[in-house]
């Protein structure tokens, strides 16, 4: 019996390590893209899908193991949009906040994939991801109206709707 549990534990171990470098591999794929068009959107759910079976797992380990990654995967990325963001380079910052929108799916994500189009003047994205992020829950109209970066959008069409949404909430 302990055995068993020895194996599946250094299978899961291997598993962890393999997502690990794939997501770490493809991450420096996209820190090479010079475009948007780079961006794997089906690879990217794929992956994250992966690790959502393993929560769903009946076994507690497995269940654990894919927890412990996406949170993992969540952290870096993260932490990737906040240096890439600090550093302005939008179009990377853009590329890691569509990843982050697959693993989070919240208003925060979508916030941050909304500031980054707007940093870089794409303005019916940024719109797009603004009301995303209404639609899920942004409550707070100053975190949009204190932003430099969003003053872009003040004038486009959409925009006062947005602001209605998050007041309506």
């Amino acid at each position: 019996m302990l055995a068993k549990q020895q194996n599946e534990f250094n299978k899961l171990l291997r598993q962890e390590e393999e997502a690990r470098q794939e997501f770490g591999l493809q991450f420096s794929l996209l820190e090479g893209a010079s475009a948007d068009s780079a961006f794997q959107e089906s690879y990217w759910k794929s992956l994250i899908d992966r690790q959502n079976k393993l929560i769903k797992s009946e076994s507690r380990q497995e269940s654990l193991t894919g927890k412990r990654i996406l949170g993992w995967m969540r952290i870096a990325c993260y932490e990737q949009y906040r240096s890439q963001f600090k550093a302005a380079d939008y179009l990377h910052a853009t590329l890691t906040a569509r990843v982050y929108t697959i693993l989070t799916n919240d208003y925060s994500s979508y916030l941050m994939l909304a500031r980054a189009y707007a940093a870089r003047e794409m303005k019916r994205q940024a719109l797009k991801a603004l009301k995303k992020s209404a639609d899920l829950g942004l409550k707070q109209r100053k975190t949009i109206e204190n932003d430099k970066f969003f003053a872009i959008l003040q004038g486009e069409k959409g925009y006062q709707d947005i602001l209605k949404t998050i007041d309506s909430k």
